[in-house]
């Protein structure tokens, strides 16, 4: 090889670079492309390297001193692709010409992707003289395209729906999320007008929101929104500028996310939190008015407190049942099965109860109860269940009249002590006469028969 000059820098002899191509190497050492020209030989130990222009240098972090006279295999290591350098050797033999893509190493021992052009120099008689290399360094451009496809499998995979725009609000891109909420396909929508989207009378709404994200703001909006098949929904909709490389707005990303379930269950909350406080105020007023009512009419703090508890009781395990079924009603069977619970004893068959399947609104429950919890408290005071052989038949039916349905429950208590009207009306029975009837919008008679108390409650059917 003739000896380097080393003033010279890359520059080589003229054996290498004859003086009348000065040019043209003038024009490869100002490359960002790593150039290198080696001798010819494909086979082993391999080509020479004879020249790098600096671009090669800022590349690999080689000086042309420490690689004149190497082969370019010291560009290759654990991670190059051996099927790829087989491939290069055969291409260059068969066809003098080479294209393709491989990992490299730098003297740092760091990797860099590298794309590469190699193409044979010949002699006058045809011969290979050199081989020219060029070597442009694609890390970045692959680890863009990464990214890409890393953001491209986010977007193919997400809930919700992307979908970008020209300025003009032609639609670019379409995700599956985007088919799913719409409706239409990707062929269908792309191309089209956004305004496909939009209810018919609303086809300038965007507008504003685009003249916002022209300026570069990113838009969050609330906003009904058309599929395919003429429905209408509640979208939750993000609208983001897309920017060029100068900064430039050049469209639009939009997200958009369908959130009526959201709304309905927003709604669905904000009127279960209002029910919620009616019901308290009105349990609190029950409580009040059964403390009230319960203190006028008993002759001593003791019997106060027995009545209290158990009136608190019985509201108590109806609000248990209610909760239960989430407040939407409850069974008239569960409500009734509350009531007599604490009076029905093991091996006793005292207690009857029969009637058809009948579901109670929450407001009839709570009243049916306190109904019932006072009528067992009497009866264990006064009636059937004030001695060993007294017996309570419960049955209800359920009758369809004009304008819905009423149902008749009786409570008929046998075999008890002797009954004598009572001289003058306590709170239970007020209760059960009164605001029974009240709340349930229908009839309630109390017969005080020798035999035994008969309750009849005619009333309507909440549901």
């Amino acid at each position: 090889m003739p000896p380097l000059d080393a003033d010279a820098g890359n520059v080589l002899p003229k054996e290498v670079f004859p003086l009348d191509l000065i040019a043209f190497r003038t024009a490869i050492e100002a490359l960002d492309e790593a150039i290198i020209i080696t001798s010819p030989e494909l086979n082993e130990p391999g080509p020479r390297i004879l020249y790098v222009n600096p671009a090669f240098t800022r590349m690999t972090g080689y000086t042309p001193h420490e690689v004149f006279g190497l082969t370019p295999r010291l560009l290759q290591g654990p991670l190059t692709d051996r099927a790829e350098i087989h491939r290069l050797k055969a291409d260059l033999a068969a066809k003098g010409r080479f294209f393709g893509e491989a990992v490299n190493y730098r003297k740092d021992g760091s990797t860099y992707m590298v794309e590469w052009l190699i193409t044979a120099l010949h002699d006058s008689a045809g011969r290979i003289a050199q081989w020219v290399a060029v070597q442009r360094d694609v890390t970045q451009r692959h680890q863009n395209e990464a990214t890409n496809a890393h953001l491209a499998a986010v977007v193919e995979a997400l809930a919700d729906a992307v979908v970008s725009f020209s300025l003009d609000g032609t639609i670019l891109s379409w995700n599956p999320a985007a088919e799913k909420i719409f409706g239409y396909t990707a062929e269908e929508a792309v191309g089209s007008s956004v305004t496909i989207l939009l209810p018919f009378d609303r086809a300038q709404e965007l507008e504003a929101c685009f003249a916002q994200a022209r300026q570069g703001e990113t838009v969050r909006f609330e906003a009904v929104r058309r599929r395919r098949d003429a429905t209408l929904f509640d979208a939750g909709i993000t609208l983001t500028p897309i920017r060029n490389a100068t900064g430039r707005v050049v469209g639009f990303s939009g997200f958009a996310r369908d959130i009526t379930e959201v709304k309905r269950a927003a709604e669905h909350q904000k009127l279960l939190i209002n029910e919620l406080n009616h019901r308290v105020k009105n349990t609190l007023a029950t409580v009040q008015s059964i403390a009230t009512q319960t203190l006028r009419n008993t002759s001593s703090p003791e019997q106060a407190r027995g009545d209290i508890d158990g009136r608190l009781i019985a509201l108590s395990r109806a609000h248990d049942v209610l909760t239960r079924e989430n407040w939407d009603g409850a069974n008239l069977h569960d409500i009734v099965a509350q009531a007599v619970e604490p009076y029905s004893s093991r091996g006793e068959s005292r207690l009857h109860v029969n009637g058809p399947d009948v579901r109670l609104s929450p407001r009839t429950a709570l009243a049916l109860a306190m109904a019932l919890q006072e009528l067992a408290t009497n009866a264990v005071k006064y009636g059937a269940l004030a001695n060993e052989v007294g017996e309570i038949l419960i049955t209800w039916s359920i009758d369809q009249v004009e304008f819905g349905k009423r149902f008749q429950l009786r409570w008929e208590e046998k075999g008890g002590p002797v009954v004598t009207p009572p001289t003058r009306r306590g709170f239970g029975s007020r209760l059960i006469e009164r605001s029974l009837g009240q709340d349930l919008d229908g009839e309630v008679t109390l017969e005080f028969a020798s035999g035994g108390l008969v309750c009849v409650i005619d009333a309507t059917l909440f549901l």
